[in-house]
């Protein structure tokens, strides 16, 4: 995907918005995006005004560059599904989430390369 790779993409995808599909004045299927004005950046899918389906969340950081917070499925504006979340320290969880928490098998890799696993259980 051509996301997070320079302002230029961020901002030809951010004219998109206005062709968002829209059900009683909120986002609503197809593929969207927020303003490049604000300190994060979504782009995916949409439903009842909330992200639903397959999306990514970014956040500005002090250089101006949106580096990717989560990336995976969604469900009612929560990660939900299969998906990345990557923490400001560098480490990132891979796994499953239920409701916009860590749920089932997932496995935590830290920034000295080691990891954990747990299958099944809540981290």
């Amino acid at each position: 995907m051509p996301f997070l790779k320079g302002k230029s993409i961020l901002e030809s995808r951010c004219r998109n918005l206005e062709n968002a599909s829209m059900k009683n004045g909120l986002r609503h299927g197809g593929k969207d995006t927020n303003s490049l004005e604000v300190e994060n950046y979504t782009e995916g899918d949409w439903e009842r005004g909330f992200r639903h389906g397959f999306g990514v969340q970014s956040l500005r950081n002090d250089n101006n560059i949106f580096n990717v917070q989560y990336r995976g499925e969604w469900k009612n504006g929560n990660p939900h599904g299969y998906g990345a979340w990557h923490y400001p320290d560098g480490s990132y969880y891979l796994g499953h989430w239920r409701n916009g928490k860590r749920h089932g098998h997932g496995q935590m890799w830290y920034t000295d390369g080691s990891f954990t696993t747990a299958p099944g259980s809540k981290i």
